[in-house]
């Protein structure tokens, strides 16, 4: 029997990591693997058995990195648009929306929005959500907030609750904005999937995980008590998470 191992040739071929390189991708060797030659005799059959390396591509850390940021950029993208469409048109208006501001208040909303996950295990696919708010004043600039967004589609099922204390200010007198920040509660369960050797079909258990969250966003008057907000904020563990939203509110 002889036997020729490869291993050492590959990983020193310079042209194979420079193309691989060039593509923006890595290169994983498997172990164990070899050229076996068997031969028992002239009158008896020859075997040959052959096991392949497998170069195995997976994209660079930094090129996932990027993409979650080109996705992002997109959706902030799309919320400034939205915020342009709320911003008031007048100091007057936003000396209005502070003053119903400082006089105290209840908010109960419906929200819907986007929720694009980054290294979150079997969660890789953006989701719309649905989702209600509450929220209640305890100063003039600062309130609690308190959410559940859930999100049933491509598989995967999500459900997201989370506190926040939000932060009011108004820029140039003329838009009204505030800043949050809070804890988060993600209990979710990944797509269900096909064994490979069976062919049946693998139901995955429910993950629950812990995290926080910073974001930021406006609101304006629609009609009387009814005021429509748009918020983007950015999760923190499991993995990171961008949801954007937009939420109509009774202010009562």
């Amino acid at each position: 029997m002889i036997s020729v191992y490869f291993a050492s040739e590959i990983q020193n071929n310079l042209c194979a990591r420079c193309l691989a390189h060039g593509l923006g991708l890595t290169i994983s060797i498997k172990e164990a693997s070899s050229f076996v030659y068997t031969e028992s005799s002239l009158f008896e059959d020859t075997e040959l058995s052959i096991q392949k390396k497998m170069i195995l591509f997976h994209p660079l850390p930094s090129y996932k990195l990027s993409l979650f940021i080109t996705k992002a950029l997109r959706f902030v993208l799309s919320m400034g648009i939205c915020l342009m469409t709320l911003i008031p048109t007048a100091s007057a208006q936003a000396q209005e929306n502070a003053t119903a501001r400082s006089t105290g208040y209840v908010d109960l909303g419906i929200k819907t929005g986007s929720f694009l996950p980054y290294e979150i295990e079997g969660v890789t696919e953006v989701l719309p959500f649905w989702g209600i708010k509450i929220g209640h004043t305890v100063s003039s600039t600062l309130a609690l907030e308190y959410d559940l967004d859930i999100a049933h589609a491509k598989g995967v099922t999500y459900l997201l609750g989370y506190f926040s204390l939000r932060h009011d200010f108004v820029v140039g007198q003329v838009l009204p904005l505030f800043f949050l920040i809070g804890a988060d509660a993600h209990y979710f369960k990944k797509k269900d999937s096909p064994d490979p050797v069976s062919g049946l079909v693998i139901e995955h258990p429910w993950k629950f995980f812990g995290g926080w969250h910073a974001g930021v966003g406006t609101e304006t008057v629609i009609y009387g008590d009814i005021w429509l907000r748009a918020d983007v904020r950015m999760g923190f563990s499991p993995g990171r998470q961008l949801s954007v939203a937009l939420t109509g509110i009774y202010r009562f």
